[in-house]
């Protein structure tokens, strides 16, 4: 066997380990049929897009967790402040600030579009 017929097999085993892992399916495999000579780098370059557009919506979907904990926290907050009666301005104001930043958080996700990548709910942006 010469070094290029080991180097295909090594390929082949590989691709096969990743479709019994579930790194790949069917619609990897739809991609590859995609690709034709024209652009013998298609299935590279949507895949690379892909992982591109995954970076920024998890780096989105992450501050937007976060602000949205951040909100919870003040919220709680401001439950015990009301629960013992104590009306404290400061905690009020902390309180619509943290809401107000995660509105502009989610804002500015959504009109970016990635929140269309979340499963097509991009209409629910017009509400926010």
């Amino acid at each position: 066997m010469d070094v290029v017929q080991l180097l295909e097999r090594q390929f082949i085993d590989y691709m096969k380990s990743l479709y019994m892992e579930h790194y790949l399916d069917d619609q990897f495999t739809q991609l590859q049929k995609l690709a034709d000579e024209s652009n013998p780098d298609f299935v590279y370059e949507v895949v690379t897009l892909f992982f591109q557009d995954s970076e920024k919506l998890i780096d989105n979907l992450t501050k937007a967790l976060i602000g949205a904990h951040r909100v919870k926290n003040q919220c709680v907050k401001f439950r015990a402040y009301c629960e013992e009666r104590n009306h404290d301005g400061s905690m009020i104001c902390e309180a619509v600030n943290q809401c107000y930043l995660i509105h502009l958080r989610i804002r500015q996700f959504t009109q970016n579009g990635q929140f269309a990548i979340c499963g097509g709910l991009s209409e629910l942006g017009n509400t926010v």
